[in-house]
């Protein structure tokens, strides 16, 4: 019973309080479609190869955080462009997580994109599907 309770009161736990960046580290969702109608951003999916693999932003990279390896090296040669780092929706971690692991391997141009797929695709905005 107590670990329900538990589980209950930390999933209210709003969006803001519950960030690992700094508030200029994260970027609305109508400033992530703006960056990715104007090609200024690439989009780097956190969540799981089968999510990714379902459906994604067009055009985005999938990285995991603690699954960079060879990814790192082709992130740094886009270095002038803005990544935008997305998970499965609002209170998900996973963008946050790669965000930090990237800026510590020194990509400093990252920005969290909270609202993630959900946001992203009850929005209306264009959709991948399948294997690229």
């Amino acid at each position: 019973m107590v670990l329900i309770l538990l589980l209950f009161m930390a999933s209210n736990v709003s969006a803001a309080e519950k960030e690992l960046l700094p508030k200029k580290d994260y970027i609305p969702l109508q400033d992530a479609y703006k960056m990715f109608y104007e090609k200024k951003a690439v989009f780097l999916d956190a969540r799981s190869e089968f999510a990714y693999l379902k459906e994604r932003v067009p055009g985005s990279i999938q990285i995991q955080a603690g699954k960079t390896d060879g990814k790192i090296e082709q992130l740094k040669k886009m270095r002038s462009k803005t990544f935008i780092a997305y998970c499965y929706g609002p209170g998900c971690p996973l963008a946050e997580h790669l965000a930090i692991e990237l800026k510590s391997y020194g990509i400093v141009n990252v920005k969290v994109f909270a609202d993630g797929w959900a946001g992203w695709s009850r929005a209306g905005y264009p959709v991948e599907k399948g294997i690229k």
